[in-house]
């Protein structure tokens, strides 16, 4: 449970998050038993709770989902090689997938795009051709067209990226 909670530490601060994790878990959850790795280890292991309020802390929800951190809670699809696959899933042979990643039925990955890593593709998604998905989570029905760049962002149901974009910075797209 310690390494568990050094990557929360390590996470927290790989955000940007203000002042540290005990501040965190004390300020915003009442949780105040002080000593950073024993607190935060004790609270990773007996509990799990995230204000996911805005794109960062929903990113770092679906993370901790990867990661292993939510014991009640695994993503659907047949897990293979780190990943979580669902069916009907078509990956190009160039196309690269770097662990852990989770996709959806229905998903087409077209070649030499790359997703992942802590990435989340639902349902019906079509990546074109040379797109790059990095810690970001992609609902259903959208559409990512040839060398897009999607890097810590949500892209919403349904929507559609035009050709050559980059969303970036924790951006939400609807």
């Amino acid at each position: 449970m310690q390494e568990k909670a050094q990557e929360v530490a390590e996470d927290f601060y790989n955000l940007g998050l203000p002042g540290s994790p005990e501040e965190f878990l004390s300020d915003k959850l009442g949780y105040t038993n002080y000593g950073c790795q024993k607190s935060l280890a004790r609270f990773v292991d007996e509990y799990y709770w995230i204000d996911a309020g805005n794109v960062r802390s929903y990113l770092w929800a679906n993370y901790d989902v990867l990661r292993g951190f939510v014991d009640s809670f695994s993503p659907p699809g047949k897990q293979k090689n780190g990943n979580w696959i669902g069916e009907n899933v078509s990956i190009d042979e160039t196309a690269e997938i770097i662990s852990p990643v989770v996709i959806g039925d229905n998903v087409e990955i077209s070649k030499n795009s790359s997703i992942g890593p802590f990435s989340v593709l639902h349902n019906d998604v079509k990546i074109k051709e040379n797109v790059r998905v990095e810690r970001s989570v992609i609902w259903e029905n959208s559409i990512l067209n040839s060398n897009s760049l999607v890097q810590n962002s949500v892209i919403c149901d349904n929507v559609e990226i035009e050709e050559d974009r980059k969303i970036i910075k924790y951006s939400a797209i609807s």
